[in-house]
């Protein structure tokens, strides 16, 4: 893919010519530093300032969070592991009983 495939694409999808220059431009790579130093500080400053209360909220979400995991998990074992298991063993018990009673009192 060269320039001109570039421009062709750039005309489909209505790109402007400073998009097409960055999709053009391989040598300006830039380093962590200047990406670093890039980010506006403002953003940072920002931030919530997070309160003893804010703290023992997200705790206490994540403490739901994970009981309710752990009740998800319970109740996958209880449907996967004993309901399934029951069935197919119960199954299993009635077609062998109906074969044994098929060879026992044939006819």
């Amino acid at each position: 893919m060269d320039k001109n495939d570039l421009q062709l694409m750039a005309t489909k999808l209505n790109l402007q010519d400073d998009d097409l220059s960055k999709l053009c431009d391989h040598q300006k790579i830039s380093t962590t530093a200047e990406i670093v130093n890039d980010i506006s500080h403002n953003d940072l400053l920002d931030l919530p300032i997070k309160t003893k209360a804010d703290t023992e909220l997200e705790r206490r979400l994540r403490e739901i969070k994970f009981q309710q995991e752990l009740r998800k998990d319970w109740i996958l074992f209880l449907v996967k592991d004993v309901i399934v298991y029951s069935a197919t063993v119960i199954f299993i018990f009635i077609f062998v009983s109906f074969y044994l009673f098929n060879i026992i009192f044939p006819g």
